[in-house]
């Protein structure tokens, strides 16, 4: 399985979209070339949705 930098971000979406509380930890040691993207569009995807229900 493929992930790319555009799915983390949809990743992000749908657990943005969770009611509750939320905690979320980075599991590693899975370096990239891409990985702080990645990172970066998670969150950015996460936070779109999550700020929307507080």
């Amino acid at each position: 399985m493929t992930l790319e930098t555009r799915d983390f971000s949809r990743v992000g979406e749908r657990l943005g979209k969770l009611a509750g509380p939320v905690v979320i930890i980075q599991e590693g040691n899975y370096p990239s070339a891409s990985l702080g993207a990645d990172i970066a569009a998670f969150l950015a995807g996460f936070l779109s949705t999550f700020q929307n229900h507080s």
